[in-house]
């Protein structure tokens, strides 16, 4: 192949390790090394093949790999003399210089990169250099993913927002309300649009977070077979539960119902009208590991062999860009890496005119058993007490007018409290102390002063012990939600705001 022609052993006679593969980092696989390789490595002949490419590499190299060198050869076409280190059978680290190239123009994901020894001391300098600028880079795409988020969503809140207001309206125009639905409608497409697209960037930054834990998995599906059901009642689609009950899996409880949610959602879409979709659960024996299998099936057109390689590569969508049927085509890239994450496994078959089956393998555990809550004993009233009057106030710190708006509206469309608006921090610091509200909403991205510092502030004031503290904000990445959790406030809401979850989220805290 030209790729080898050019940077093969005759060019490099000291020895080369060849690696091809399509996706992400992790599935590019070793299929060449030449004696050089392993007497360097200390391997036994022929045994790196069929290795992924970064099992090889030291941790710092891999980050080098994924954040600098390919990105680089996705837009590059060719990357020469990166600075990479190989762990040898004995865990030395063996400095190499590696170049790439993609192999055809215009076909993705298929690289050959070749690797020379070199000696240690020179070349160590470079590459922490290297190093540092991937891990910097690293940290400027999770700023960017988390400004995107923030910057996309704002906009959304006031679309969806006061959408809402007015389909709730009951003096609202019965003959605008079509045209109601379908803004709200389009705007939730919008924004199931905008998070695939971050999702997946998040997936290609290798930033999934995850918390394993053991899963039942007939409660996962019956969630998600409750969610899809307006769906597949629409177009007539019977939707069943099959196989063996009381199985658990290791997986991330969130994670999992992302995964399942999408290739139901896929069976459904891609699926006949009067059809049926089967979820079948059941155990396999996989290298002597317990594993289960959850298989997705549908009785939709199949998929043409020739197309099935391709599938799980972004933004390919097979026969379905004209078909008016909704998406991106990128669903299926990150289920298919939150599996590989949660060390799973993803499979398909499918035959033309006869349906597709999907199905993700994870590692089997036993089901939590919940156990029930004793309700806590409320200790007596204190008959000497005087009793307090509840206050109706919910205090909202907030610089965006519109924010201010639409959250004014809501509460007063909730009818059970009265909003004050603080459009500055301090601000709202000060009101916070004067009125002593119910509840205190507060946006994150203020300038001046950011709401952790508002919340640090307003934590510290005894007087407002007790009084929860609601974050709400546009930042919804998965890390910032946790940060906020972190930090201490009692809710995290994120926006565009839902006008039923609000009212319920609102009256659990009225009631406190």
């Amino acid at each position: 192949m030209q790729a080898f022609a050019e940077f093969g052993p005759e060019k490099f006679p000291c020895g080369c390790l060849v690696t091809t593969g399509p996706g992400t980092p992790g599935d590019r696989m070793i299929v060449f090394a030449n004696p050089y390789f392993y007497n360097r490595l200390g391997f036994t002949s022929g045994t790196l093949v069929g290795q992924a490419l970064a099992s090889v590499l030291t941790p710092a190299s891999r980050i080098i790999l994924d954040s600098f060198m390919l990105p680089m050869l996705k837009h590059e076409g060719k990357v020469e003399e990166i600075l990479l280190e190989i762990l040898s059978s004995d865990a030395e680290r063996v400095p190499v210089v590696v170049n790439a190239v993609i192999d055809r123009p215009g076909e993705e994901y298929i690289y050959w990169s070749l690797f020379r020894a070199v000696q240690r001391d020179k070349l160590y300098k470079e590459l922490n250099q290297t190093r540092d600028m991937a891990e910097e880079a690293n940290r400027a795409k999770s700023r960017f993913l988390s400004s995107m988020s923030h910057e996309l969503r704002t906009p959304m809140n006031a679309i969806l927002g006061f959408s809402q207001i007015m389909k709730a309206d009951p003096a609202f125009p019965e003959s605008h309300r079509s045209g109601v639905d379908e803004i709200i409608k389009a705007g939730h497409h919008l924004l199931e649009l905008i998070n695939e697209v971050l999702d997946l960037a998040r997936v290609e930054a290798g930033q999934i977070d995850l918390s394993l834990e053991p899963v039942p998995v007939t409660t996962a599906i019956e969630g998600v077979l409750r969610l899809v059901r307006p769906l597949a009642d629409k177009r007539g689609i019977q939707c069943r539960l099959t196989g063996t009950a009381n199985l658990g899996v290791i997986a991330d409880r969130t994670r999992l119902n992302q995964v399942l949610l999408n290739l139901v959602s896929n069976a459904i879409k891609y699926n006949r009208d009067g059809g049926e979709v089967t979820v079948n659960v059941q155990r396999v024996q996989e290298n002597n590991h317990a594993q289960v299998r959850l298989s997705i099936s549908d009785t939709g057109p199949g998929i043409d062999p020739e197309d099935l390689a391709g599938l799980a590569a972004p933004f390919h969508r097979l026969q379905s860009e004209d078909s008016g049927i909704e998406g991106t085509g990128i669903g299926l890239t990150i289920t298919r890496q939150i599996v590989k994450a949660m060390d799973g496994t993803l499979g398909i078959s499918s035959k033309v005119g006869a349906g597709s089956t999907f199905w993700i393998e994870l590692p089997e555990c036993q089901p939590k058993v919940p156990v029930p809550e004793t309700p806590a004993e409320k200790p007596a009233a204190d008959s000497a007490a005087a009793p307090q009057q509840p206050s109706d106030i919910v205090l909202y710190i907030e610089d965006n007018p519109v924010n201010l708006m639409l959250v004014e509206q809501f509460i007063r469309r909730h009818g059970k409290a009265r909003m004050v608006p603080a459009d500055s921090p301090e601000k709202g610091i000060e009101l916070a102390t004067t009125l002593k509200p119910a509840v205190i909403l507060l946006d994150l991205s203020m300038p001046e002063m950011d709401g952790f510092q508002v919340l640090e502030i307003l934590k510290a004031k005894p007087a407002l012990a007790g009084v929860p503290i609601i974050a709400m904000t546009a930042h919804a990445l998965p890390a910032d939600i946790q940060r906020g959790k972190a930090a201490g406030f009692d809710d995290y809401l994120t926006k565009p705001l839902k006008l039923k979850h609000f009212f319920q989220v609102l009256d659990r805290y009225l009631a406190g």
